[in-house]
């Protein structure tokens, strides 16, 4: 019998990583540490984790028809955050109200994945060769 794919323990690293950064984020900005090192901060974990997590998950979409609404929401809600990272160094003035937009918009992309993006994806892909389909994102 194969393995049911379980999407929410495959991202559990990287959601976490997020998670901490998010808290980093508001204890930053609550106790008035530097929003350049804060930003720094973001900066180092969207390019050692947010953008891997995904690399992963565009592997898992390519599956889906382009037209798929749940693929098209993913793929909108990480154009998003891309946009805010970029904004981190575009905007210098904006930081602080530009970090708190990326805490925001990363829990929501959280919250997405787990009720929604993660459960679709495992139903989508129950029944496949999930050893394989593990090996493609590791």
């Amino acid at each position: 019998m194969a393995q049911k794919p379980n999407f929410s323990e495959l991202f559990a690293d990287s959601h976490e990583a997020e998670q901490h950064l998010c808290t980093q984020i508001r204890l930053g900005i609550h106790q008035k540490q530097t929003f350049e090192e804060v930003a720094q901060l973001a900066n180092a974990c969207y390019h050692s984790c947010i953008l891997d997590h995904f690399q992963k998950e565009e592997i898992l979409l390519q599956a889906l028809p382009k037209e798929d609404l749940v693929r098209k929401k993913t793929r909108n809600r990480q154009k998003r955050l891309r946009g805010l990272q970029k904004k981190l160094h575009t905007l210098p003035r904006r930081k602080a109200v530009t970090l708190a937009l990326i805490e925001e918009e990363l829990q929501l992309y959280i919250r997405f994945e787990r009720k929604e993006l993660f459960p679709y994806l495992e139903s989508y892909w129950e029944g496949a060769n999930w050893d394989q389909i593990e090996s493609k994102l590791n």
